[in-house]
């Protein structure tokens, strides 16, 4: 069963944020699978190392976005 269910209703129309953060649920629905599975502590590492690299990867995103947007 997923922790976060995926709704086109989240899409904020901007298509490369839309799947970045459809990337971000995903890896938190996988996390929450494994903890379901008994694997939670010898997940949690590898997980919280790529929700922090996603995170920067999706904020340096968003900024060029803004930047291009010409956003203040």
């Amino acid at each position: 069963m997923l922790y976060i269910i995926w709704s086109d209703k989240s899409n904020l129309g901007i298509p490369i944020i839309d799947e970045q953060h459809r990337g971000i649920v995903s890896i938190i629905n996988t996390f929450h699978y494994f903890v379901q599975q008994g694997h939670g502590p010898e997940t949690l590492r590898p997980t919280l190392s790529m929700i922090e690299r996603f995170s920067e990867l999706h904020f340096e995103t968003e900024e060029a976005l803004m930047t291009e947007a010409d956003y203040q």
